[in-house]
């Protein structure tokens, strides 16, 4: 198989996925809710691969509305999905060229996951430190480097101290976060 074949048949494999869970949200909405959002998520990425900007986006858009719902409900159980979406939903923006929205959905991402370290630091301390770094990466397609410095260093210091507590856990992000860091030190001249 060639990789455009492969990228073909996830997104084929990923619309049959949402379709069958579209139907099993008809029958019970509360039950498949959060799977079909995530099926969404995996659709946007997958769409924004094969180049269907819009159709990614529009499925971005819907995962992040039904997870908004699911986190009204059930924060603490959907908080941290609710946080995610809007990375996704920042990159497809991104991809069609809206830098503006791109910025806006990195910031509620960083947002909503910086209230949840607050509450539950365990629960978001990968994944806080990767919505530091896009908002990092938002900052910098706006020439906003000394903003864009703040958000990577940041990230910088989370996985500096997770990788002071779990260096086998945590090597990964902290060596990405230092890449990323030189990234916007370039920028900065």
């Amino acid at each position: 198989f060639s990789r455009a074949n492969q990228h073909q048949e996830a997104l084929e494999v990923t619309k049959e996925s949402v379709q069958l869970r579209r139907q099993l949200v008809a029958v019970n909405p509360a039950l498949y809710n959060a799977d079909l959002a995530k099926s969404l998520n995996s659709l946007a990425s997958c769409l924004a691969d094969a180049d269907n900007r819009s159709e990614a986006l529009e499925a971005a858009r819907e995962s992040t509305n039904i997870f908004e719902q699911l986190a009204i409900e059930l924060p603490a159980v959907y908080d941290l999905n609710f946080a995610l979406s809007f990375i996704t939903l920042s990159d497809c923006h991104d991809d069609l060229g809206q830098k503006e929205e791109a910025l806006s959905a990195a910031r509620r991402a960083v947002e909503l996951q910086r209230q949840i370290y607050l509450e539950r630091p365990d629960s978001v301390e990968r994944t806080f430190p990767l919505a530091l770094i896009s908002l990092s990466n938002r900052l910098i397609d706006m020439t906003r480097e000394s903003e864009a410095l703040d958000a990577v260093e940041e990230a910088v210091q989370l996985c500096r101290d997770g990788c002071a507590r779990k260096p086998t856990v945590y090597e990964a992000y902290y060596i990405h976060s230092l890449c990323e860091l030189a990234k916007v030190l370039s920028a900065l001249g």
